[in-house]
């Protein structure tokens, strides 16, 4: 013989009186996932940029590296963290910008996607006569010297 247990049906409102709560529950755990993701996404994306500070090399010379993964825009983003971090602080001297150097290059990480850009530059005076149009040239790649 097999024992079967029959349910006894009640009023739903005493049977399970947290049907009413459970849509404010759904919501609000709807929110704090939302929420949670949001911030998850805020700590990648600010983790995928990245920059030394700025060093000094010399009497109103400096430089800075700045790192940008592939999400940041690998290259294009570390040559724009680099240049908008040292335009910041030439700014904060009251001083112009002259940048002298630029040098990209990709994937300097192991494991990692993306591109790192050395910049050195200048905060001159906005009189200085060495503050003048740049003419940028691209530096070589190979560099042949004939020795005769």
């Amino acid at each position: 013989m097999v024992n079967r247990v029959t349910p006894v049906l009640m009023p739903i409102d005493t049977q399970f009186p947290l049907v009413y709560i459970c849509p404010i529950f759904k919501r609000v755990l709807s929110i704090i996932m939302k929420t949670f993701l949001l911030i998850l996404l805020a700590a990648v994306l600010s983790a995928c940029a990245q920059s030394s500070g700025i060093l000094k090399m010399g009497p109103d010379t400096y430089s800075i590296t700045a790192y940008a993964s592939i999400v940041r825009g690998a290259e294009s983003g570390a040559k724009r963290t680099a240049i908008k971090d040292a335009t910041e602080y030439c700014t904060s001297q009251g001083k112009e910008i002259l940048v002298t150097n630029i040098s990209c290059g990709g994937n300097p990480r192991p494991f990692h996607n993306g591109a790192e850009c050395d910049i050195t530059f200048q905060c001159l005076d906005k009189n200085d006569p060495e503050l003048k149009r740049p003419h940028y040239r691209y530096a070589p790649s190979a560099v042949i010297e004939d020795r005769r």
